[in-house]
C-alpha cells in the first residue's frame, strides 16, 4: 500500500510537469503566463485598510496602464478595491486581474513590478498572433535578469505546443542551452525544457551532453528527466532509444520515476516525433515493460493508445497472475481489450482482424468471471477514451 501511495505522488508530480514551480501569478494553482490573463492591468497603490478579525482588509488602487482587456472591464484612471490588505505607499505599482471565478479584482504577484517587466508586458504578442511569432519574442527573454520576465518567458515555452516550438528550432539559442544545462545550479523546473529545446536545435555533441546528464548515477528524484530524454531521443533516434532502454527500462533497479520519465519521453516521440524514432521501436521498448508491476497498467494503457495488439495474448494472461492481482491492473487490461475489440475492419466487407475476435472472446469470459469490474470499466471508459484518433 505504501508503494502505491509513493507511485501516486510521483505520478501527480510528473504528470503536472513542466509547471512544477507554480505560475507567475501566485494565487493560481496551475501554470499560467501573463499572456493568459484578461484583463491584465498595472495599477497604482492609493490606500489600504488593515485586516481585522472578521475581514482581510482592502486596498484601493488606480489603473495606470492596461495591457489586455477584451471584456472592457477596466479603464485608465479608474479606481477599484482589492479584497485584502496590501501594504505599500502611493504610486507603488501592482499587477492585477480578475477571472470568471472571482467576483473582484485580485493581485497577480507579490513580487516587485519593475520597468523591465512593464516593457516586457507592453510588447508581448497576444494569442491572436501566430504561435511561432509569439515564441520568437519570448526566446529573447529566457535569461533576462528580472526574475518575473525570465520566469514568464520560460513558462510560455513550457505551455506551448511541441510542434510550434519545433517550428522555430532554427532561432533557439543552442550555445546558451548548452551552458545552462552544464550549470549545476540550473532550476529543476527548467532542466527538462532546456533538454527538449536542445534536442530540437542541437547537433551530435549535444546528444553527448544530454547523455552525460541522463545516465549520471543519482539517487535523487529528477524533475525534468522526461524533457532531457525527449531531447536525447530526438537527436539520437533508434540507437538512442536502445541505449535508454538498456539503462532505464531493462534495469529492474531503476526507480519508478526514471522509468516513468522514459515512458513519457517515448509517448512524446510517438505523438510528435515525426519519425525521429521509428514507431515499431517505440512499441517494442514499451512492450518490454509488461513484466514491471510498478508500471504495467501504464504500459498497457500506452499500448492500447498505440493500437499495439502484438502481445494481446500475454496481456490477457496477466489478469490471473498473482503478482498482478490489483484492481488498477485489471481495469487497464479490460480497457485494453475494449480498445482492441473496437479496432476492427477499416472498410466495409473487410475481414475482422484476428485480435478483435480474441479480444471479444476474452471480454465475454471476463464478463462471466468478473462482471462487476467489466461493468465498471464499460460504464466509465469508452474505447475512444483509450485510442487516439
Amino acid at each position: 500500500m505504501q508503494a502505491t501511495h509513493i507511485r501516486l505522488s510521483l505520478l501527480l508530480i510528473l504528470v503536472a510537469l513542466p509547471g512544477s514551480e507554480g505560475s507567475a501569478c501566485s494565487f493560481f494553482g496551475e501554470l499560467r503566463t501573463f499572456s493568459q490573463f484578461d484583463p491584465l492591468v498595472a495599477a497604482k497603490w492609493v490606500a489600504a485598510e488593515k485586516a481585522t478579525e472578521t475581514s482581510e482588509g482592502s486596498t484601493r488602487v488606480e489603473i495606470a496602464k492596461i495591457f489586455r482587456d477584451t471584456r472592457n472591464a477596466a479603464g485608465t484612471g479608474k479606481t477599484m478595491t482589492l479584497p485584502r490588505h496590501i501594504s505599500g505607499k502611493p504610486g507603488d505599482l501592482l499587477l492585477v486581474t480578475r477571472t470568471a471565478e472571482q467576483a473582484g479584482w485580485v493581485r497577480c504577484t507579490d513580487s516587485e513590478i519593475t520597468h523591465a517587466l512593464l516593457d516586457y508586458l507592453a510588447n508581448s504578442p497576444d494569442h491572436a498572433q501566430p504561435p511561432a511569432a509569439r515564441l520568437k519574442y519570448f526566446v529573447n527573454y529566457l535569461e533576462h535578469p528580472d526574475f518575473l520576465v525570465a520566469y514568464d518567458a520560460w513558462a510560455e515555452f513550457r505551455i506551448a505546443n511541441y510542434r510550434d516550438i519545433k517550428a522555430i528550432a532554427t532561432v533557439l539559442p543552442r550555445e546558451k542551452l548548452r551552458v545552462w544545462l552544464s550549470d549545476p545550479k540550473l532550476s529543476r523546473s527548467r532542466l527538462g525544457c532546456c533538454g527538449m529545446l536542445l534536442g530540437l536545435c542541437g547537433q551530435t555533441q549535444d546528444a553527448e551532453l544530454l547523455e552525460k546528464i541522463i545516465f549520471a548515477k543519482t539517487k535523487e528524484f529528477r524533475v525534468g528527466a522526461d524533457g532531457l530524454m525527449v531531447g536525447y531521443l530526438t537527436l539520437t533516434g533508434e540507437a538512442g532509444l536502445k541505449r535508454l532502454a538498456e539503462a532505464k527500462l531493462e534495469d529492474p533497479k531503476q526507480p519508478f520515476s526514471e522509468v516513468f520519465s522514459a515512458m513519457c519521453a517515448m509517448e512524446m516521440l510517438w505523438k510528435y516525433g515525426d519519425g525521429a524514432v521509428p514507431r515499431p521501436a517505440l512499441q517494442k521498448a514499451m512492450r518490454n515493460l509488461l513484466g514491471r508491476t510498478d508500471v504495467v497498467d501504464l504500459v498497457i494503457n500506452a499500448l492500447a493508445r498505440w493500437k499495439d495488439w502484438e502481445n494481446q495474448g500475454t496481456i490477457i494472461t496477466l489478469y490471473d497472475a498473482p503478482e498482478f492481482n490489483i484492481p488498477a491492473f485489471k481495469r487497464a487490461i479490460i480497457r485494453y481489450l475494449l480498445a482492441s475489440a473496437a479496432d476492427g475492419a477499416k472498410e466495409p466487407g473487410q475481414p475482422e482482424p484476428p485480435h478483435v475476435a480474441a479480444a471479444k472472446k476474452a471480454l465475454d469470459n471476463l464478463r462471466q468471471r468478473d462482471p462487476k469490474t467489466v461493468e465498471l470499466v464499460e460504464k466509465y471508459c469508452k474505447p475512444a477514451d483509450v485510442i487516439d484518433p
